[in-house]
C-alpha cells in the first residue's frame, strides 16, 4: 500500500497554486472569508467531542471564518472531489499527537461533507493506528498516534531520541 504522509492539513500541488514563481506559501496572513468554515463539525458524528469547540459551548464563531492567504500567490479552495480522485487507491496518513488527530478528523469531515450523497465510511482503532476509510473511493485516511516518529532508545544515560532512525516497527504502519 502506498502511503502519503501528510504533515499539514493543506495538501497543495505546485500546479494548483496560481502565480507560483517565487511564491513562498509559508509567508502570508490569516484573512476573513465569509465562505468559511468548509464544514460543520456537528455534521460529522465521528469528530471527537474534545475537538468540537462550538459543540462544547464556545460562544464566538468568528475564528471559523479565517483562511490562510500567502502573500505572493493564491491557494485554491479545498475541493473534496478533486482530492478523492487524486488520491484514489492511495492512503493519506497523519502521524503525531492531538494536533495531528485534529487535522486528520478535519480532513475526514471535509471529504465526507463534500460528497453528495454522504458516502459510507468505516472508522476503527487498531492500537495506535486509526483508519478512516471511504471504501467506494478506496481512500484510507489514517492517523497514527505517535508524538515521536523517530526511535527512542534506552542508554546508560537514559532515554535518547535517535533523530536519524525510524525502526521497522514504526514502518509497519505503512
Amino acid at each position: 500500500m502506498k502511503t502519503t504522509l501528510v504533515l499539514l492539513l493543506f495538501v497543495v500541488s505546485a500546479h494548483q497554486i496560481h502565480n507560483t514563481t517565487g511564491c513562498d506559501v509559508s509567508k502570508g496572513s490569516w484573512v476573513y472569508d465569509d465562505s468559511y468554515p468548509l464544514y460543520n463539525a456537528s455534521s460529522c458524528s465521528f469528530i471527537l467531542k474534545a475537538f468540537d469547540c462550538v459543540g462544547n459551548g464556545r460562544p464566538d464563531k468568528d475564528y471559523l471564518k479565517y483562511r490562510w492567504k500567502p502573500s505572493e500567490c493564491n491557494l485554491p479552495t479545498f475541493n473534496g472531489s478533486d482530492l478523492r480522485m487524486r488520491f484514489k487507491g492511495k492512503s493519506i496518513m497523519f502521524v503525531g499527537d492531538s494536533l495531528s488527530s485534529n487535522q486528520w478528523q478535519s480532513l475526514a469531515c471535509m471529504v465526507y461533507t463534500s460528497t453528495s450523497p454522504l458516502p459510507n465510511y468505516t472508522l476503527f482503532r487498531q492500537g495506535e493506528l486509526s483508519p478512516f476509510v471511504f471504501p467506494e473511493y478506496n481512500l484510507p485516511l489514517l492517523f497514527s498516534r505517535n508524538p515521536l516518529i523517530v526511535d527512542v532508545v534506552n542508554t546508560k544515560a537514559g532515554r535518547v531520541l535517535k533523530l536519524d532512525s525510524i525502526s521497522l516497527e514504526s514502518q509497519k504502519l505503512c
